[in-house]
């Protein structure tokens, strides 16, 4: 029985590793990029906000019935890269049959935004395992890894009998295969509880990711070697701001004059005013910063009736900045002004972006940073870290 699924499951890999070739990416928007935070974020901290359940297939990266396993991985890296994690660079698997195993690790090897960190091949599933486990144990192989496995005959240097992809998991399997039709969810058994577990999928349900553990390829026969690659992590743009985040940031400019916000009581009123050198200046008209963060000073005072996009000079930096009750917000939303509703990132107009964005009133197409309220129709775009295409209606998105 073993080895008819076996048989099964190559037959229908080689039908559709051809079916699947891809010659060339869907053309998207791209996504709002971010400022780097250095090499902080690891590669599978970047990569698991993009390994979403879903139906993707048909051999395309929009596609919306059956996805290979190595498709499956080429959609998860170009859907990052189009979210700007990669600083800016978008994997381009043009002339790659990337939804075949050969296909994928060919670009993984000719493009220099990856490395090979570890290989092993030697004709036998049993070694191949443990040293594999080995690697994860001792922290050469990690996390967010792009594994590729080899059938008897495959190596690096040829395109013949790679058996799978798949990208490697920080969880632990736990017994039970994930949204998998195909092998069920009694195949592993017991002895694989508690291993190092990969994400993938198989043709075999409409695209779903499924989890199976790291080693059971091995021990079924499936493959006998396998090559780990990794995309470089000075690539990675460390971004901790997502464009559809609610949260504000802690971002803290520091001023650039003498000018504080203090409480005193100036002509017989007491409250928050800017003073220079602990006197007021009633005359001050813009932001000004206390231990408690910016603030708009209108006529000498904190206005904490000040609500929406205003305009102004804050650390040196001119700009349009969101306030709330008088104070600058350093989020991710949508905010109105007398000129229009406007996209902000870290509490500022991003004048450069075109996409979508949030705010308590749901998700707004952005062209050139302000609401497009004369946009209706389809629209590709990131909505809660999945790239596709979205209706839309009087600029908001419409499910």
């Amino acid at each position: 029985m073993k080895s008819v699924k076996r048989l099964s499951k190559s037959l229908v890999c080689i039908a559709l590793a051809f079916m699947f070739c891809i010659t060339g990416l869907v053309e998207g928007r791209s996504s709002l990029g971010v400022e780097a935070a250095g090499n902080s974020a690891t590669v599978y901290g970047t990569l698991k906000n993009y390994m979403k359940y879903g139906s993707y297939g048909n051999g395309g990266y929009l596609a919306t019935n059956y996805w290979s396993c190595a498709g499956w991985v080429s959609r998860v890296l170009y859907t990052a890269g189009l979210a700007g994690e990669f600083n800016g660079y978008v994997p381009d698997f043009a002339g790659y049959a990337s939804a075949s195993a050969s296909g994928l690790e060919q670009f993984l090897i000719n493009d220099s935004h990856f490395n090979r960190v570890a290989y092993f091949n030697d004709g036998y599933g049993g070694d191949a395992a443990d040293t594999l486990l080995a690697q994860i144990e001792s922290g050469q192989v990690k996390a967010g890894d792009i594994i590729i496995y080899y059938g008897y005959g495959a190596n690096l240097y040829n395109t013949y009998s790679r058996e799978h992809a798949a990208i490697i998991l920080e969880e632990k399997y736990n017994g039970y295969t994930s949204n998998n039709t195909g092998y069920g969810e009694g195949r592993w058994g017991s002895g694989y509880y508690g291993h190092p577990t990969i994400a993938h999928s198989l043709n075999y349900s409409y695209g779903v990711e499924f989890y199976t553990p790291i080693d059971g390829h091995f021990y079924v026969g499936d493959a006998t070697g396998y090559a780990v690659y990794r995309i470089n992590e000075g690539c990675l743009t460390g971004a901790s701001v997502k464009l559809e985040s609610d949260k504000e940031e802690k971002i803290k400019y520091k001023p650039t004059t003498a000018g504080r916000v203090r409480k005193v009581t100036y002509k017989g009123v007491t409250g928050w005013y800017y003073t220079v050198n602990g006197k007021v200046n009633p005359k001050f008209t813009g932001f000004a910063f206390n231990k408690n963060g910016w603030w708009y000073i209108k006529n000498g005072k904190v206005d904490f009736s000040a609500n929406g996009v205003i305009k102004g000079k804050l650390a040196g930096r001119d700009g349009w900045w969101y306030v709330k009750d008088g104070r600058v917000r350093f989020k991710n939303t949508v905010a109105k002004n007398q000129y229009g509703w406007w996209c902000i990132r870290c509490g500022q107009v991003d004048f450069s972006y075109t996409g979508f964005a949030k705010n308590e009133y749901g998700w707004w197409y952005i062209n050139g940073g302000q609401v497009n309220f004369n946009a209706n129709g389809y629209y590709y775009g990131f909505i809660d870290y999945d790239y596709d295409c979205y209706y839309v209606s009087n600029g908001k998105v419409s499910y």
